[in-house]
């Protein structure tokens, strides 16, 4: 079969998982960006087809995921990377002195994709970048040194209290943390909940604002500046009430809408 047909045939299998449009765009990336450009073999074909078929995320058949103008190397450790991601780096980008000598920390890193995009863009500043997951760190470590950024990696806990010692002075605090209930797994596409790790996406509880709470007050001690910005990605459900939670202790709090509208960014002054 010519590419050309086996690509229109792979996209109209994929929409039985994805909408029309997203099926004809991964079937695309597949027979062009990847068979044309010879990344992948074409004995691979049969194999990768029947991965995307079974629902998995066609960025971890094919190990990479584009973010903020970055290929980022993903696998079942980490998320994929989403869009409404790149809106917050760019509010960040636009908020903060790229040029002043800024100490960043980005709580759950993931693949690194907030604190690489940050360190390659705004290379004056000193980032950090933790998770809990071992796994995840290793592959956020291939990417920072794959895309040459500066950025200083650790292992931690964010909801163990006596870890936060560790955790001083920075001039902003970023984080997009885990935020769904176990209750809402039901809910879920299986492209997602069968591939993409639980540790990053669920609380352990039905409390889904326990990342956001602990961070807030993680911010409270010496871990974020006076003066210094403390920013979110949120479930547009739930940004208002984690405004709520920023507000007692947090100054000139502001909730963002992504491009759709939706209230998804937040951001507090200490």
């Amino acid at each position: 079969m010519k590419p050309e047909a086996a690509q229109k045939q792979l996209a109209q299998a994929l929409q039985a998982i994805y909408e029309e449009r997203e099926a004809s765009t991964i079937a695309r990336y597949i027979y062009e960006d990847c068979w044309r450009g010879k990344t992948l073999r074409e004995t691979d074909y049969l194999a990768v087809e029947n991965r995307l078929l079974a629902a998995e995320p066609w960025q971890y058949v094919v190990g990479t995921a584009e973010f903020y103008g970055y290929s980022f190397a993903v696998n079942s450790a980490t998320l994929i990377p989403r869009p409404e991601t790149e809106e917050l780096l760019y509010w960040i980008l636009q908020a903060e002195d790229k040029s002043a000598p800024l100490k960043v920390l980005d709580i759950g890193t993931g693949s690194g994709c907030i604190a690489i995009s940050l360190a390659k863009r705004a290379p004056n500043w000193q980032v950090y970048a933790l998770d809990y997951s071992a796994a995840a760190l290793a592959v956020a470590q291939q990417n920072a040194q794959q895309l040459g950024a500066n950025v200083q990696f650790m292992e931690l806990d964010i909801l163990e209290e006596q870890a936060w010692k560790q955790l001083t002075d920075f001039d902003l605090i970023i984080s997009n943390p885990p935020y769904i209930a176990p209750s809402e797994a039901k809910d879920m596409a299986a492209n997602v909940l069968d591939y993409e790790p639980h540790l990053a996406l669920f609380t352990a509880t039905e409390d889904r604002l326990v990342f956001y709470r602990e961070i807030v007050r993680l911010c409270q001690g010496k871990a974020l500046k006076e003066g210094g910005h403390l920013y979110f990605e949120a479930n547009t459900f739930s940004a208002q009430e984690i405004a709520e939670l920023m507000r007692p202790s947090l100054q000139e709090v502001e909730l963002m809408a992504d491009l759709e509208g939706r209230p998804r960014m937040l951001k507090g002054k200490k």
